[in-house]
């Protein structure tokens, strides 16, 4: 394991240098929605997957029902992902909303 200091849009890694990167219940935290997509995308390989995954989806506890992201914002989020992955799709999940994009 090699962990390190950074943030969505400085991760501080190479280009190409991951076959996948996943974050969970943390993009509506970034102060830059597209700078980290951008950064997420530099260091992705060719082919690789981004999974962001936020509180949501079908059947959410009564606890996130609250963090749920409103639909503009998830609307935001794909049209940000569809404009620098190849492939994006979204998945309603029991209790998460899930974007899957490969590069």
């Amino acid at each position: 394991m090699d962990l390190r200091l950074g943030t969505a849009d400085a991760t501080g890694f190479p280009d190409d240098y991951f076959d996948a990167v996943v974050s969970v219940n943390n993009v509506a935290l970034w102060p830059d929605l597209e700078a980290g997509l951008r950064e997420l995308d530099r260091v992705l390989k060719p082919g690789g997957q981004l999974v962001i995954a936020w509180h949501g989806g079908t059947r959410p506890s009564w606890i996130t029902r609250r963090l749920r992201l409103p639909e503009p914002m998830l609307f935001r989020l794909y049209d940000a992902l569809s404009s620098l992955f190849s492939k994006v799709d979204r998945h309603e999940l029991r209790g998460s909303t899930v974007f899957r994009a490969t590069r």
